[in-house]
Parts: structure tokens; sequence; C-alpha cells
């Protein structure tokens, strides 16, 4: 997608023919995130971690959360979990405790799995 396709799908709101949905959504939480950190860029906000949570979380807002719900039904607990792990771990949002984020992540989908076929 070029910057003039992205302008169209956050301008006028309408996709361009032949993009997925997700590339859609990624582009407006991307176009969220950088009002956002234009917005923090004019106050002159001092960087802390709030802010670097907020700004990741703007980022994926659509497309990362849509994943896991999406999937948390249709796939094997055990296939989900490994899945959401990686796909956590991959992105690395934090400076740090990203793995024990990850493996939390993970366990809550294992016990959650449980819980369903129990």
């Amino acid at each position: 997608m070029n910057k003039y396709e992205t302008a169209s799908i956050l301008n006028k709101g309408m996709t361009v023919h032949g993009e997925s949905v997700k590339d859609v959504l990624a582009a407006i939480d991307l176009n969220e995130a950088y009002d956002y950190m234009m917005d923090l860029a004019s106050r002159k906000q001092p960087l802390n971690q709030s802010i670097i949570r907020d700004l990741n979380r703007l980022s994926i807002a659509k497309t990362h959360p849509d994943w896991a719900n999406e999937n948390r039904d249709r796939l094997h607990p055990v296939q989900y979990a490994a899945d959401l792990h990686l796909k956590f771990v991959s992105i690395r949002p934090f400076r740090d405790s990203n793995g024990r984020t990850a493996r939390l992540l993970m366990n809550l989908a294992l016990t959650e799995g449980n819980q369903r076929f129990s």
C-alpha cells in the first residue's frame, strides 16, 4: 500500500481495491498512534513507560486483539496458546519483561482452554 492509498483510507474511509481489511485496520491504528505521538511532541511530554505502552496499544489496537479474539475458540487451545505467545514476543512491545508477559498470556490461554474442555 502506498502513501496515496493510505491517505484515501484515512481521509475518505474508503478501502483500496485488493487491500485486506487487516492492512486497512493496521493503517488506521498507525494513524491514531501517529496522531497521539504528534500531540505528545507538541506538548513536549517527557518519555515514560506509560507513553510507550499507549503508543504500542494504539498501533495494534484493531489488528492484534482481533486475531486473539477470532482464533480463541477456533484453534486447539495448545495451538492458540503457542501462536499467541509467538505473536506477542515477536512484536516485543515493552522494553523489559516481554518473555514473562508472553508466558503469562500463554498460560492464561491454556488455563482458559482447559476450563472449556473440563
